[in-house]
């Protein structure tokens, strides 16, 4: 299905778009406890299709996320089909393997609704200094 727009409406669309990503990153770097995110500002925010496809992120992302998050997502999805999701569920990773590249990097996605079908996702990342978790004999082997 496609949709003809007219320039003036498509470039309406596409700067709320931009806005709303933007507003998401203002909104995480405000209220974050963690100083790699609110002064090192270590995180990204990105709005995608309902297949994990990237539509628009924040001017301000860093980039390594702008590129590590689409693939995140579709990795999630392929473990939790879209048509499975439903309103409320949130979907949480730091596996190094599917996410950013290590542990501590924590993404984040939510599914939009319209309709009571999935039409968008919300997602992000973030830096975390220290995740908590214990320490096993094999990682930690200086410790007793």
């Amino acid at each position: 299905m496609q949709a003809d727009f007219d320039p003036v409406s498509l470039e309406i669309m596409w700067n709320r778009l931009i806005h709303i990503a933007e507003e998401c990153w203002i909104t995480i770097w405000r209220t974050a406890f963690s100083t790699i995110i609110g002064d090192a500002q270590d995180f990204g925010c990105e709005i995608l299709d309902a297949s994990g496809n990237s539509l628009a992120h924040s001017a301000r992302s860093m980039p390594v996320f702008n590129l590590s998050l689409p693939l995140t997502v579709r990795t999630l999805l392929a473990r939790f089909p879209v048509e499975t999701l439903q309103p409320g569920d949130v979907l949480v990773t730091n596996d190094p393997w599917i996410c950013a590249g290590h542990l501590f990097d924590v993404a984040t996605v939510t599914p939009v609704f319209r309709g009571g079908r999935v039409v968008a996702l919300i997602g992000s990342i973030g830096h975390c200094s220290d995740i908590g978790g214990r320490c096993t004999r094999r990682a930690c082997r200086s410790r007793p």
